[in-house]
């Protein structure tokens, strides 16, 4: 069995190029979406990525997608063209509260849940209970331990969707489901955070997207 240890505050992350993007649904059914990205298609199920975008609910007149950070609804006569800069870095600013903590709004796999910002987690973590609010089924991950303030506790490795905190958005983040109570909050750590360059001044937390 894998060990994680979990301690505890701050963070990190970021986006990139030019391209183009072209989104086209080519067939609905309900929970699920034949999607083409730039001409490869895939048959998505809710809360599936593929190419950068995110199949977040999908019945069979219409598919609610999240794509660079904006939900958009697409049937089978839309589409979504545009251009878009990598290199305009997309950002993200935090003000830190009166515990001196940096706690945001975090969508994992299109659902919205509060996180502590920490670097000290080398993985993102969550309880049990987050975990079932998300409707993530940790069950199917891989079985570890983890070190916890109270103590080693059974958890599950699971792979998240997507974890996008202000339209900086990650895709396929590794994570720690916990069995308890243990973290009172999610714990946006490093699987995310490595990604995102960030600078602070005056209890003012910037996040930039890095590619």
């Amino acid at each position: 069995m894998n060990s994680w240890r979990l301690p505890g505050l701050l963070v990190l992350w970021a986006l990139a190029g030019v391209a183009m993007a072209d989104v086209q649904v080519k067939a609905l059914f309900q929970g699920s979406a034949y999607v083409q990205v730039d001409g490869q298609q895939k048959l998505l199920r809710e809360g599936q990525s593929f190419g950068g975008v995110t199949l977040l609910s999908a019945n069979p007149d219409r598919a609610i997608v999240e794509f660079k950070g904006e939900r958009q609804e697409l049937t089978l006569s839309s589409r979504i063209s545009a251009n878009y800069r990598q290199n305009e870095a997309k950002e993200v600013t935090l003000h830190r509260n009166t515990q001196l903590k940096y706690i945001t709004t975090v969508q994992v796999n299109g659902r919205q849940i509060t996180a502590l910002l920490d670097t000290g987690a080398n993985l993102m973590a969550m309880s049990a209970g987050h975990a079932r609010q998300l409707g993530i089924n940790y069950q199917r991950g891989q079985k570890a331990m983890v070190s916890t303030a109270s103590g080693r506790a059974p958890a599950y490795r699971v792979q998240l969707n997507s974890v996008a905190v202000g339209g900086i958005v990650a895709h396929h983040v590794p994570a720690v489901v916990i069995e308890g109570n243990y973290p009172e909050q999610v714990l946006l750590g490093m699987s995310y955070l490595e990604h995102v360059d960030m600078q602070e001044k005056d209890n003012i937390l910037t996040l930039k997207a890095r590619y």
